[in-house]
């Protein structure tokens, strides 16, 4: 077998043979895809993108920002409450050199490899609390040195009852290492004067934008998407082209008369029809004809 062909052929594998991905979360991604193959996966595209570029101070984010924004903050980490009686968070009091801020968690997962003294990275949707400012379960915390791990844009997909973005971002980065470099379809003057990526570079920049994207990620997301679309579009203009050929290639059926049923029609209704009635006559004729034998 061909190389190319093999790696196509682990595109139309089911999911559960993405490395890392058993059989429950396979059958909760083809639940998320509506297919039950690799290539569904790639196919089921984000639905919206977490812009992660702004880090600001707390002070800079209490002025500048509107609650419920998405920021990224550095703090160091002054004290870790455990809570006192059920359902009440787990809290990390942290600041910055302006303001501080509490961070709340509702599993203690979260928190174990927190220490007081911590200089971290914390991206999140900020929250006010009265006069405090709050981040609930920030999306990502981690040590600051670590902090170029945060993705910049973010992909949000789509989702079902117990299955997580980690997982889903994990199935994800390992179908799109699977993508062979497939040859180009679309001519060459039309990908230059759309400045469309490859089919593998669209799909690559929706599901995992590199930082180099950053500044200009809006166009370069727009043209990844007209190229996928133009591909969906050709794609289905051929397929009905092909389906005209077979169509028209195959031999069609003679249809013979003698006339017989016109003569015992003519004879059942009596007289000769007048001019009102031939259009109706010549449908009921045509009709008469065109009846299976």
């Amino acid at each position: 077998m061909h190389p190319e062909s093999s790696s196509i052929s682990q595109l139309l594998s089911p999911l559960s043979t993405l490395p890392g991905i058993g059989p429950r979360y396979a059958d909760l991604l083809r639940k998320v895809a509506c297919g039950p193959r690799v290539i569904d996966l790639l196919f089921t595209l984000p639905t919206s993108y977490t812009d992660r570029r702004t880090v600001l101070t707390l002070h800079e984010a209490r002025e500048q920002l509107m609650p419920g924004a998405t920021l990224t903050i550095r703090l160091r980490v002054l004290d870790i409450t455990h809570p006192t009686r059920p359902r009440q968070p787990f809290r990390i009091r942290a600041c910055d050199e302006t303001d501080e801020i509490e961070i709340l968690f509702f599993h203690q997962a979260f928190i174990r490899s927190v220490a007081i003294g911590d200089e971290l990275a914390v991206s999140g949707r900020l929250e006010r609390y009265g006069l405090s400012l709050t981040m609930p379960h920030p999306d990502y915390m981690l040590g600051w040195a670590r902090r170029d791990t945060i993705p910049a844009i973010d992909p949000v997909w789509p989702l079902t009852a117990g299955l997580f973005t980690s997982v889903m971002r994990r199935a994800i980065h390992r179908a799109l290492d699977l993508m062979p470099p497939l040859p180009e379809w679309i001519a060459s003057d039309r990908l230059e004067q759309r400045q469309w990526p490859s089919f593998a570079q669209a799909l690559e920049i929706l599901h995992r934008p590199a930082p180099e994207h950053d500044r200009s990620w809006s166009a370069i997301a727009l043209f990844a998407r007209e190229r996928l679309a133009y591909d969906e579009c050709l794609a289905d203009q051929l397929s009905l082209a092909l389906a005209r050929q077979k169509a028209r290639a195959q031999t069609g059926r003679v249809i013979l008369g003698n006339d017989h049923l016109r003569a015992e029609t003519l004879k059942r209704f009596g007289h000769r029809p007048t001019g009102a009635r031939s259009g109706l006559w010549a449908t009921l004729m045509l009709t008469l004809r065109l009846q299976p034998p």
